[in-house]
């Protein structure tokens, strides 16, 4: 699990909530910032300064990483695109703004570094989960279920890639 799945778990099961009632509105938005989103921002805070060390010992954890590499080269939808399309190249820009390559190991930690983060242009607070959801959106694929495993593998990849560097968030994004 990473933090923000695990946190959700938590609360379902040590506290009774009902996950239906996380997932309906599971991000920030103008006047309501989640309870899970505020929780992973606290616990990201408590690891500032270290290093990113995803493990990789347990055959579920190399699973998780696989599955994650396969989501992040696996094309699709209406435009035929992947998470490589805008992530896997050297050079890309969205707009005036320059995409980092995952796939290479001095790019790789920007996947992680900063988040959970203060979104400048909504005034809100945002997790991982919401950056690979509106990632997701921006491709046209079907969104992510709320701290679904396919979103689990994917930061998994990303993490293990990003391994090393030393974590700076939370942060502020654009």
């Amino acid at each position: 699990m990473d933090a923000e799945q695990r946190v959700v778990h938590c609360m379902i099961t040590l506290q009774g909530f009902k996950y239906a009632d996380l997932a309906k509105r599971p991000f920030s938005s103008a006047n309501r910032t989640p309870d899970p989103v505020s929780i992973v921002t606290y616990i990201a805070a408590q690891s500032k300064g270290m290093k990113i060390d995803v493990p990789q010992s347990h055959p579920k954890e190399r699973e998780a990483y696989e599955i994650g590499r396969e989501t992040f080269f696996y094309r699709a939808g209406p435009w035929d695109f992947s998470c490589a399309s805008c992530h896997g190249h050297d050079n890309l820009r969205i707009r005036t703004q320059p995409l980092p390559n995952f796939t290479k190991t001095d790019e790789a930690p920007r996947s992680f570094l900063g988040w959970p983060g203060y979104r400048m242009t909504g005034g809100v607070m945002h997790t991982l989960q919401w950056r690979l959801t509106d990632c997701f959106r921006q491709q046209r694929f079907p969104y992510l279920s709320y701290v679904s495993d396919t979103a689990t593998a994917l930061l998994t990849y990303l993490g293990v890639n990003a391994n090393g560097a030393v974590y700076t968030g939370p942060g502020i994004k654009r």
